[in-house]
C-alpha cells in the first residue's frame, strides 16, 4: 500500500481505565488505584537510578520515560506537541477507516475518512492545536517536556481533549523532576555518552 515503515510501540504510561462518560469500563481489579499510582511513581525513581547507573558505567542504551527526558535536556528542544496524533501519524481500522491514532479507532465522530478517501481538512484541528497552548498546559512548568499530554487520555478522563488528565500530569511532572536530577549528576563525558546513545537508538530505529 506504499507505507515506508511500520512501527510496533510500547507505551510508557498505563492504559486508560475510563470511558467517555468518565466511568470505568473495566472491573475493579483492573482499575489503577491510589496505592498503585504511588507504586508507579516509586518505579520511576528506580528507572532514574538505573538510567544514571547505565550511563555512568557506559552500559547498553536504555529506553523509557527518564531517558526521553534526558534527551530533551540534551538537545535543548521544546516539545509543542505530545505526539504526532492526526498529523504525523494516524490509526487505521481493519476496515480501512482512518482515525487520529490507534487509540481512537472505532470512535466514529473522530474518523478522518478512509485509506481510499482521506479527509485532509480533518487534520487542521490537530495541526493548529499546540498542546502547550491549552489553558492548563500554558501554566505548567513542564509543558515543553510534555507537549500537552495524550489527547486520548485527556478525552477519556475529562471528556475534552484540551483538558489533560491530572494523573498523567502528576506522573509526567515527576518524570521531569527525576530526569533533571539525573542530568544534573552528569559530567561532560556522561553527556557525550548520552549523545552517542541517542544516535545509536536513532540509527537502529524502532
Amino acid at each position: 500500500m506504499g507505507f515506508k515503515k511500520v512501527i510496533l510501540s510500547k507505551g510508557a504510561f498505563p492504559v486508560s481505565s475510563a470511558s467517555e462518560d468518565g466511568k470505568s469500563k473495566f472491573s475493579p481489579p483492573y482499575v489503577i488505584n491510589a496505592h498503585q499510582r504511588k507504586t508507579m511513581l516509586d518505579d520511576l525513581e528506580d528507572q532514574a537510578k538505573d538510567t544514571l547507573q547505565a550511563i555512568k558505567e557506559r552500559g547498553k542504551p536504555l529506553t523509557g520515560t527518564i531517558l526521553g527526558i534526558l534527551q530533551v535536556l540534551r538537545s535543548r528542544t521544546k516539545k509543542r506537541y505530545f505526539c504526532g496524533v492526526g498529523r504525523g501519524l494516524v490509526g487505521i481500522s481493519i476496515s480501512g477507516d482512518v482515525y487520529p491514532c490507534h487509540r481512537f479507532v472505532g470512535q466514529e465522530d473522530l474518523k478522518m475518512g478512509s485509506v481510499n478517501r482521506f479527509d485532509h481538512e480533518s487534520q487542521t484541528a490537530y495541526i493548529e492545536n499546540y498542546g502547550v497552548s491549552q489553558a492548563k498546559c500554558s501554566k505548567c512548568w513542564a509543558r515543553y517536556f510534555c507537549g500537552g499530554g495524550c489527547l486520548h487520555e485527556s478525552l477519556m478522563a475529562n471528556g475534552d481533549m484540551t483538558k489533560p488528565d491530572k494523573h498523567f500530569c502528576n506522573q509526567f511532572q515527576r518524570s521531569v523532576e527525576l530526569g533533571i536530577t539525573v542530568y544534573d549528576q552528569f559530567d561532560d563525558t556522561d553527556k557525550k555518552h548520552l549523545n552517542s546513545m541517542s544516535k545509536k537508538v536513532s540509527e537502529r530505529g524502532p
